[in-house]
């Protein structure tokens, strides 16, 4: 299960996971799941732990544990670095059959 499909079908990969665990999970039980396993809901939560709070406050943490996936990821490869993930994907993985989207998704782009 990749970050990208639980996002895109939440509730679905929600009820995969609980069938795959053998845990029952009715309607109501799978929308108490999604609700709290939102962004939202887990920055909120985050705001309120006070463990959380006292390690950001002796240096344990430096800014935010939960975050969005959205974006940040391209900066973290040069231009270089990005040209050759490309290519030994290329060379190594392309020729296996690996969906391009499984290894590097965006962040190349």
């Amino acid at each position: 299960l990749r970050y990208e499909d639980l996002k895109a079908h939440h509730v679905d990969n929600i009820r995969k996971i609980a069938e795959f665990i053998g845990v029952g999970a009715n309607k109501s039980t799978l929308e108490y799941v999604r609700h709290h396993s939102s962004f939202e809901v887990m920055k909120a939560m985050e705001s309120e732990d006070v463990a959380m709070k006292f390690f950001q406050l002796i240096g344990f943490f430096k800014g935010s544990h939960i975050r969005s996936g959205g974006g940040k990821e391209k900066s973290l490869f040069s231009t270089e670095q990005r040209k050759r993930l490309q290519q030994r994907y290329e060379e190594v993985l392309a020729p296996l059959g690996m969906p391009r989207d499984f290894i590097l998704s965006h962040a190349l782009e």
